[in-house]
């Protein structure tokens, strides 16, 4: 990734190394303003303007203001800024990690940055407000698709040819019966799935969709609102998982409380095994081996307080086909809403709900490093990872893109 110039944080920067191949941070300083005055007073007003801007410093980090707070093993690499003004609740990046697209709940745009050059290069229009909007890239990076509008309770799609500048592939696309998260697959298609909802629906199903005409190609009847669903990099499997509360705070009376992770062969969506309280607790966020061969689960982590009394989990690797764990992590203190490996998957990196970025090593399973997010600050939309060694995320009007270094 090619860095340009220095990048300002509550005061403090870094002047960082144009070489593409290092990154490396050459130092780094503190700005403290001018001094105005002469003879005694000067050293008077000095110490007055360094206290008063390290108060800045103190109150723009409890603001959510951006600072630097690099570990030994993480640092923030770019923040890109959306010039309008808007926010960006949810997020997609382009399989090449070249190009990030974002969107919101409370405009009718879509913002395209180039990752690499940390610069907003499109801008494309949805057509309608959603409370839900969503996005995605197709597998092949030939399309993004996002919901535009809502038509007698069902969701109309946007497609973008991104090769032919962003232009839209057609103005007539089916309706789409789901509000929730686009998908895609390794066999390029796209999925997301209707839940349970207030309208009444009693048969939530995972639906597929073929790219880019957007016709439905199968569904998976999904029992209980399925938290998280993940397809295996070779195409070959897919993993569901939801939690079943019983009668748990409904109307004061109580019931089982049990966990259920499927296991299936795909595309033909054949279940291979369903597992009943391998991982208790509700499911957060699922990794796959580069080789298909295991997945991480991770499970959310709830306060002692709570009436089905889950706490804090351990991350547990299955084996897809033999369907045992065969190894754990943690116990993490916090619920690891996106997972996934470095470093020849020696490393787990976990973004939480606790604002932070966590790595952990396998070898025994402890936490070696974790990047504290700024006070005030709180994950607005999906993250993803631009590549290995690389994450994204947003918060109102910005886009964080953080780096992992020096593992060995």
């Amino acid at each position: 990734m090619q860095l340009s110039g220095r990048v300002f944080a509550c005061g403090i920067y870094g002047e960082r190394d144009q070489d593409m191949n290092n990154n490396r941070i050459m130092g780094h300083k503190i700005l403290v303003g001018s001094v105005l005055s002469y003879g005694k007073c000067s050293f008077k007003l000095t110490l007055v303007s360094m206290y008063f801007f390290a108060a800045l410093v103190v109150l723009s980090g409890c603001s959510g203001g951006i600072s630097n707070m690099d570990t030994k093993h993480i640092r923030r690499m770019a923040v890109m800024k959306c010039e309008t003004g808007h926010s960006c609740d949810d997020m997609t990046i382009h399989p090449s990690g070249r190009f990030l697209a974002c969107t919101s709940e409370v405009h009718d745009k879509v913002f395209v940055f180039d990752i690499k050059k940390h610069q907003l290069i499109k801008t494309l229009v949805k057509d309608y407000k959603l409370f839900s909007s969503y996005l995605a890239y197709s597998t092949d990076g030939k399309y993004l698709i996002g919901q535009s509008q809502v038509v007698k309770g069902q969701h109309k799609l946007r497609v973008w040819d991104v090769g032919n500048n962003y232009s839209l592939y057609s103005d007539e696309m089916p309706l789409f019966p789901t509000g929730n998260r686009l998908y895609a697959t390794p066999d390029n298609r796209l999925y997301s799935w209707h839940f349970l909802s207030l309208r009444g629906n009693k048969e939530p199903k995972i639906y597929f969709y073929t790219v880019p005409d957007m016709k439905q190609s199968g569904y998976l009847e999904a029992y209980e609102n399925p938290e998280k669903v993940s397809i295996s990099p070779d195409g070959k499997y897919m993993v569901d998982a939801w939690m079943d509360f019983g009668k748990i705070g409904v109307r004061g009376k109580k019931g089982d409380v049990h966990s259920y992770l499927r296991i299936w062969q795909y595309p033909e969506i054949v279940l291979k095994k369903q597992l009943k309280d391998v991982a208790f607790g509700p499911p957060a966020s699922f990794a796959w081996t580069s080789d298909s061969s295991y997945f991480l689960y991770g499970s959310n982590a709830t306060d002692k307080d709570v009436s089905y009394r889950i706490y804090h989990q351990s991350m547990k690797l299955f084996d897809v086909e033999t369907h045992e764990i065969v190894e754990t992590i943690g116990p993490m203190d916090t619920s690891p809403i996106m997972l996934g490996f470095l470093d020849n998957e020696q490393y787990v990196i976990a973004l939480t709900n606790k604002r932070t970025l966590d790595i952990w090593d396998r070898k025994d399973g402890k936490r070696i490093d974790r990047y504290k997010f700024p006070k005030g600050w709180a994950f607005d939309g999906l993250q993803n990872p631009v590549n290995k060694n690389q994450i994204a995320y947003n918060h109102k009007d910005e886009i964080w893109i953080m780096e992992v270094h020096d593992l060995r």
